[in-house]
């Protein structure tokens, strides 16, 4: 007797896949179909955690750009653009000491002009790299010529403040944000089988008892589109190298093949 596969494992799928999974069975089970079987209630509790899933995945992960940490960082930047400019002014020094060792290190903060631009976390490992370039013991006299023991002091200060600030964010992420994403798709999945144990209790019914001919082959359409999103979605896992064939299955597959190439010799005979 069909049913819907209520064994099909959702927790191999990443969340990308899994939502448009659940976005493909949720468009079988039609309001028109839970009204008319009086699941109306299942129907939009599936269809709230589905969009809860979704909302908690897709919309943006504002965590990293709360006003302290933007204000950290633009304090960093702060910090380095005048240590860019008071270089390259003391570049055009009259004093020729200062001169070059502006145009030394003019050399050093080249790599480094769209720093701001970056990322956060890009460039905080900028900040960190140029601190280091500017620490090297041949550029140590030129520093101090320059007065930049304690502009590069600030910004060493300003970088360890925000990044105390990103990791804190980054740990409200992990608690906030990964771990509603596991639940809430353990919930959507045991919705899914909430229905699709209905469906098949269905046609089960009908099957030893009602024996409706019509309703028999509505459910056996549903149950047929339901297992192949099933089918498609464990193919999709499997190339994607996240799950394995069954060895019964692959069996079966290889028999098929023989089959198909055995008659396939039997034409060409």
């Amino acid at each position: 007797m069909e049913a819907i596969d209520l064994q099909f494992g959702f927790s191999r799928a990443r969340n990308n896949l899994h939502i448009a999974v659940h976005r493909r069975l949720l468009k079988a089970f039609t309001k028109e179909w839970a009204t008319r079987y009086n699941v109306l209630n299942l129907r939009k509790e599936y269809m709230d955690l589905f969009k809860l899933e979704s909302k908690i995945h897709f919309h943006p992960r504002n965590y990293q750009n709360t006003p302290e940490i933007t204000a950290a960082k633009e304090k960093c930047d702060s910090t380095f653009q005048y240590i860019c400019t008071h270089i390259r002014n003391q570049a055009r020094n009259p004093n020729k000491n200062r001169q070059e060792a502006a145009e030394r290190l003019e050399y050093i903060i080249s790599p480094f002009k769209n720093v701001s631009r970056e990322t956060m976390l890009g460039a905080s490992g900028a900040y960190y790299k140029f601190l280091a370039s500017m620490q090297q013991e041949s550029l140590t006299a030129d520093v101090k010529l320059l007065d930049l023991d304690e502009p590069l002091a600030i910004l060493q200060a300003d970088l360890e403040t925000f990044n105390e600030l990103f990791q804190a964010r980054s740990l409200v992420k992990l608690e906030n944000i990964h771990e509603p994403m596991r639940e809430i798709r353990r919930q959507v999945d045991e919705t899914f089988r909430a229905w699709a144990t209905f469906v098949n209790s269905l046609y089960c019914v009908n099957y030893y008892l009602d024996q409706d001919a019509a309703k028999a082959q509505e459910l056996l359409q549903l149950i047929n589109k339901v297992n192949g999103i099933l089918n498609e979605t464990g193919e999709t896992l499997i190339r994607l190298g996240h799950a394995y064939k069954p060895v019964s299955k692959q069996k079966e597959k290889d028999k098929e093949t023989e089959k198909d190439k055995e008659d396939k010799e039997k034409k060409e005979v």
